[in-house]
């Protein structure tokens, strides 16, 4: 009797793990799908943000620093993309016979100070960035 105890019991025993495992797999399974879908509305968010402000670019041939800002704010970055580090604003510059990209608006602006003026053309990776993004719908951020 105490034999067949025994055995049932080592029985129970792996079946419960392996019930166990296989709910175990499910739920990283289920997360892993969680933390792929909140990665995809951020990405397709972050496009939303930057066709935004590429429109008020092409709306307009001469959107001032204040208007610039005012489009940050409008977007309620602090609620609707709270990773959001910043927007920033390079104009293309011929000097000589070399392009330059000048950051000239950046939001916020408190922070971000020291980028005002910075040529991205001197950051490979993210002129590279820069020039895929003005030529795709998709957004491609800079680092």
């Amino acid at each position: 009797m105490f034999v067949l105890g025994a055995l049932l019991s080592g029985v129970l025993a792996r079946t419960h793990y392996r019930i166990s495992s296989h709910e175990q797999e499910q739920y990283v399974e289920r997360l892993g799908e969680r933390i792929v879908t909140g990665i995809e509305q951020q990405f397709a968010l972050s496009g939303t943000i930057t066709r935004a402000f590429q429109a008020l670019f092409l709306a307009s041939d001469s959107v001032s620093e204040a208007e610039f800002s005012q489009a940050f704010l409008a977007i309620h970055p602090e609620q609707t993309f709270p990773a959001m580090v910043a927007v920033a604003y390079a104009r293309r510059e011929q000097v000589g016979t070399d392009e330059h990209y000048i950051t000239r608006y950046i939001e916020p602006r408190a922070g971000n100070e020291a980028l005002v003026g910075l040529d991205v053309a001197s950051q490979p990776a993210n002129l590279s960035a820069l020039l895929t993004q003005s030529t795709q719908v998709k957004p491609s951020g800079l680092g």
